[in-house]
């Protein structure tokens, strides 16, 4: 997770050192060369090096396009409800055939967070827990796997998967506000106002 993070802000500043006054020549040159870094890896590694990378070009691409995309999506009901049904569809597909078709489990990926953008759009979810989750999501994202890892090691993974999924999470948040809270101090030491 981490490699796939540090892949793609180096392509990213890359593209956009290369195209500096274009958002959306810098965004393509972003996902032509998340294309090339993929297609380079799948020959290396296993997919979870590289299954979310595209959703990160795909953020990037929804970023620039929003107000066209939401106007389009948002103001006619009929326009919703259909993509909708379609993400709900598609996401139900890739489920049963992402271990089977080249880069499944990419496009997966990328339907869950297209599925999650719609799922939102209409509703605005306001609640503390999801303010906290996004606000700490870099810090979740990049400590989740020590829990996991630690758990593995007692195999709660395979005996209890429910209670498995659930610890790794409440160690992560933990984990995730210890983490912040450290930065801060070093941020406020290393940076005095």
């Amino acid at each position: 997770f981490v490699f796939a993070i540090i892949v793609l802000y180096l392509i990213t500043t890359l593209a956009f050192l290369l195209i500096r006054k274009n958002d959306y020549a810098g965004a393509a040159a972003t996902t032509a060369l998340t294309v090339v870094v993929i297609a380079v890896l799948s020959f290396f590694k296993e997919a979870h090096w590289y299954n979310t990378m595209l959703c990160y070009c795909l953020g990037m691409w929804y970023s620039l396009l929003r107000k066209r995309v939401e106007a389009i999506v948002i103001k006619n009901d009929f326009r919703y409800i259909l993509c909708l049904l379609a993400a709900v569809l598609a996401f139900f597909c890739m489920r049963q055939l992402q271990y089977r078709v080249p880069f499944g489990m990419s496009v997966y990926s990328m339907v869950f967070m297209i599925l999650l953008t719609l799922l939102t759009m209409k509703t605005a979810p306001d609640n503390r827990f999801l303010q906290y989750l996004g606000d700490n999501v870099f810090e979740i994202y990049i400590l989740q796997r020590i829990p996991m890892r630690l758990m593995r090691s007692f195999r709660i993974a395979r005996h209890q998967p429910v209670v498995f999924v659930l610890l790794s999470f409440v160690i992560t948040c933990i984990l995730a506000y210890l983490f912040r809270r450290a930065m801060e101090k070093l941020d406020k030491k290393l940076f005095p106002k």
